[in-house]
Parts: C-alpha cells; structure tokens; sequence
C-alpha cells in the first residue's frame, strides 16, 4: 500500500477526526497507588477516539517539557523540581477537561485528524501527560523533602505510565487493539526510547504489534567545548541516581552498560532496542545546550544559561544557529558546529545502519524542535518529505534512512528561514507544552510561550 493510499483512502473522514477534541482521564490512586505527579497529584492523559477501520489502531504520543534536576535548587525555574511541582508538568491540579485536536506537540502533523497530512489521520489517539520530570523513569518510592521548603516530592514516572497503559487497557479496551505505536517528542522523545521496549512487551501479551516514532528525543552524551565537563551527564546522572530510574530503563541497556545510568541518554538505549524505530531529529538539535553551557562550582549546571560571549555571534542560543549567525562563525566554531553533526550521526548509526529494521529522518535544521507538527508537511530531506518517510517506513516497511547535508552545505530550503534573515522567529509548535527542552515554544527575550497562530 503506497502512502499515497493510505492518506487518501481515508479521506471522508478528515473533518471528524480534525475537530475532535481530546478527553482527559485522570489515574484514579487507589487502583494505582504508586501513580503519582511530582507533588502527589493523579497522572493522566487525553484520548481521543478513532475513526472507521482505524478506530482499533493507537498512537500513544509521551508529551514532552524538559527535566527537573532534583540537586538543582537554586533556579526559580522548571529545573528545579520544587518549582516544577507547581507547574502542569509537576502537578496535575490544573488540567482542563479537554484540549483541542491541535493542542499539543504532534496535533498540527503527524496526530492532526487531516487525512491530506498525515497517514494516521483516524487512529485513536492518547496524549500521555508528563508530570515526572524525568522522562518517565523514575521509582523512588520514598518521597524527598523539597530544599526550599515545599514538598515533599516524588519521582514516580515509571510508575505512571504503568498505570497509564493499565488504564486505558480498562478503560478503552485497548489490549483489543490491532496495532500501536508508541511516539513523543523532546523529553517525551527520550522517553520514547527509554520505553519503546518496555511498552512492546507491555503489549506483546495481547498479541498486539508495537512500533516506536520518537520525535527529538536524542540529547547527545557529549563534552562541553567550555572546559565545564560533561554537563549533559551531570544533568541525566542526577535524575537517574536521585530518581532512582533503573528499574525504569531498558534491562539489557543497564546490564550492558558499565554505568547503567547512560541508558537514561537515547543514543546508549537505541543500541539495545529490538522494537523498530523510526527516528525524527535535527542533527543540531540542542547542540548550544550541550557544547556551550558553563558551571560555577559548587552550583549545579545552570539549565538555559548565556553562550560564552565568544559565541554570541555565532551560536547565540539553543534554536538560533541561523545561516546569518553561521556567516559570523570563525572557522574553528563551524569545525565544531560540524562535528556535532557528526556526533549525532554516531549516536543515530543503529537508525543509519541499512541492516536494522530501524528508520531516521535527521535534517539540517537547527531551528527545529518536536518537527512532528512544525516539519511534518514542510522539511524534506533527499526530496522526500517527513511524512512520506515516516509513513513508508510504518505501511509499506520501506528502508527510509535521510540523513540531510551539513547546515549552510547547502542551506536546507524546508528549514523554515525567510530571507535568511536573523529576525526569522523559528518554527515553534503549539502552546501546550509550556516546558524547558522546548525551546520552539519559549521567547527567551521576552520571556513568554508562543504558539503557530504567533509567527
């Protein structure tokens, strides 16, 4: 079956699935006891139904926001985890009744109800809310007292998404199901990864096939270029050490491994996972926030802090490496900027490698971020569009591995650049996920969310 006649095939149905609202279901505790958000509020989700000879097919989209750092005490912001508690990231408490089809990461692509967009136009849908801060794999069972005062805190993400999947098994009969496919995006993307496996064999005792479509969820293992370290394991250790995530990783990840808390990083689980998956990711996607952080010692890694003045002209920001800012780069900045490519090729070869049963769509856009609503009907790689890649990949078990040229060799036109012009506002998704790790969503000049209807 082409994707072509996939879209198409379902196209009466466009207008139901595009208008239909998601429904939220809140965990009731005392069926699942060990559910619980970072301040002790139920987990949830929002559902939407399917439509036709679809309804009995779901995607389960992990919704994505960043990560709290339980040592982080200091910022006023959602890394500190007793900060994030007061959030809709950390506490269920303001969760609205329903949300619109197109609210939230994925709602205006790939999960849109538009049979002219996306080949899963009238599948069932789940919007698996994150409220853990730690991509869902933490297992501490005792509670920890907030150090600012507040609390206490618990870090029980493996636990919800249990409960979540039990859920919806009673509640919309999903082990009757025909097929699922396990997506999100950012930290929903690394969670993705963490529980591709986990939610395969989840399903596997129903008899219900299980593939993953992880959206941004590579955040590299790499060194700074600031002399501060390894910043992006100080940030992953802490969750996996104080979480306590072991139990939330894939098994044969933290058996091989000889530090089993780099499962908590996609690119050490991809090598383990047996479920095929379909990887979206700019190959520079986060690569300011990786290289250029600096610390101040005995302070933990600030999250979103400045680029050293050096780069300012070149790399101002996670988000903002533009062709107008590249052209300011001196030629050991771009040497840098490059390998970073080159490191995200490394860390996707499992994806990359023709052999596995693996997909990747990697582009040059270092603009984009959760490209399942922003790049889904707009960036190509090798002529072939996000979509058609994922869904040939899915329906007709195509070999689909595009990986894009180096950024500015030449300059992807898909990208979403007007003019090349620094004033461009990068591609954003929806404002409905208000969370660090998503910086298509946050104006860190004016310090507010944005959405589409705002570019």
């Amino acid at each position: 079956m082409s994707t072509l006649k996939v879209i198409v095939g379902v196209g009466l149905m466009v207008a139901l699935g595009e208008s239909q609202p998601l429904q939220l279901t809140k965990i009731d505790q005392t069926v699942s006891p060990n559910a619980k958000c970072i301040d002790g509020t139920a987990p949830a989700y929002y559902w939407r139904n399917g439509n036709g000879t679809d309804s009995k097919k779901a995607v389960l989209f992990l919704e994505g926001g960043g990560w709290c750092y339980p040592s982080e005490v200091l910022q006023v912001t959602g890394a500190n985890c007793a900060y994030r508690a007061k959030s809709g990231l950390g506490s269920s408490t303001g969760y609205k009744p329903s949300i619109p089809n197109t609210g939230y990461e994925g709602g205006s692509g790939y999960l849109s109800g538009n049979s002219t967009e996306t080949a899963w136009a009238n599948w069932s849908v789940a919007y698996v809310k994150y409220c853990d801060g730690g991509s869902m794999t933490g297992t501490r069972m005792e509670p920890t007292p907030a150090r600012n005062g507040s609390g206490p805190l618990y870090y029980r993400g493996h636990y919800n998404i249990v409960a979540q999947l039990d859920n919806m098994v009673a509640t919309k009969a999903l082990d009757g199901y025909e097929e699922i496919v396990l997506s999100g995006c950012s930290a929903g993307g690394m969670a993705c990864y963490a529980k591709c496996d986990f939610v395969a064999g989840y399903f596997a005792k129903h008899s219900i096939p299980v593939k993953c479509i992880c959206d941004a969820g590579m955040f590299l293992d790499v060194e700074t270029v600031t002399n501060s370290g390894n910043i992006m394991e100080d940030r992953y250790h802490d969750i996996a050490d104080v979480m306590e995530s072991k139990p939330g990783l894939s098994p044969i990840c933290t058996a091989a491994e000889s530090d089993w808390r780099q499962c908590l990083f996609s690119e050490h689980s991809l090598k383990y996972m047996k479920t095929p998956t379909f990887v979206i990711n700019s190959l520079y996607n986060f690569g300011a926030w990786a290289l250029l952080a600096q610390t101040t010692p005995g302070v933990f890694p600030v999250d979103g802090g400045p680029v050293p003045p050096e780069w300012a002209d070149c790399w101002p920001a996670t988000g903002k490496l533009t062709p107008t800012t590249y052209a300011k780069c001196n030629a050991t900045q771009k040497t840098i900027i490059q390998h970073f490519r080159e490191q995200f090729m490394a860390a996707a070869a499992p994806a990359i490698d023709p052999s596995t049963p693996h997909g990747i769509f990697a582009d040059s856009c270092p603009n984009q971020h959760c490209q399942t609503s922003t790049g889904w009907n707009v960036v190509t790689v090798d002529g072939t569009l996000m979509r058609d890649a994922a869904a040939r990949w899915y329906f007709d078990h195509t070999v689909e591995k595009h990986v894009d040229d180096p950024f500015m060799s030449p300059l992807n036109p898909t990208c979403g650049f007007s003019n090349v012009s620094d004033n461009v506002k990068p591609m954003c998704n929806n404002c409905a996920n208000e969370g660090l790790g998503s910086n298509c969503l946050w104006n860190s000049e004016t310090k507010t969310f944005h959405g589409l209807d705002e570019i």
